[in-house]
């Protein structure tokens, strides 16, 4: 058992362990640094309470419902940290159970993905500004994948090689030609 304190104490997760009306019993120091709450300002609290979780894929009650019927959930939510500021999290929740199969509890590992949240971001808008640049390019360009379709290209391609193709999007080169 203090090996396995030990561990959730390395562990860059945030380890949260609830009772079965879902109080919170124990918050690892991952749990303090991603969300700025010391384990004493929460135990005894509800992770509702605490946390505020926006559920993204489904609402509340029917994350709890999984939960009841599965004994699991895992999810992508958004929850506040003690400051009021907003954190991606990335939480899988599994039901702790006795010798005769009764819940007595839960643990939830959460991850902390804003900052992956951040890049995936900043790389999609990077990618639409790209594929826009080359559809309004002044100059005939075309971008092909290994089969040679055509992911994107200039209007000026278009006009210049279509063949009477509005758009060329997903076509092969070699049916065009």
């Amino acid at each position: 058992l203090l090996l396995q304190a030990r561990w959730l104490d390395q562990i860059n997760d945030a380890v949260i362990v609830s009772g079965g009306n879902l109080v919170i019993s124990a918050w690892n120091p991952a749990a303090e640094k991603i969300y700025g709450w010391k384990a004493e300002e929460v135990i005894d609290k509800t992770g509702e309470q605490v946390l505020k979780t926006e559920f993204l894929s489904q609402s509340r009650a029917q994350a709890l419902q999984r939960l009841q019927e599965t004994g699991e959930f895992s999810a992508e939510i958004v929850q506040l940290r003690k400051d009021g500021s907003p954190v991606n999290i990335e939480t899988r929740t599994v039901a702790l159970r006795d010798e005769s199969g009764h819940v007595t509890g839960y643990v939830s590992v959460n991850r902390d993905i804003t900052e992956r949240k951040r890049s995936d971001a900043a790389l999609k808008a990077s990618q639409e500004q790209l594929l826009s640049l080359i559809k309004q390019a002044p100059i005939s360009i075309a971008m092909l994948d290994r089969e040679m379709r055509y992911i994107v290209n200039s209007q000026r391609w278009v006009t210049d090689y279509g063949r009477g193709y509005t758009d060329l999007t997903g076509r092969s080169h070699y049916d065009i030609h």
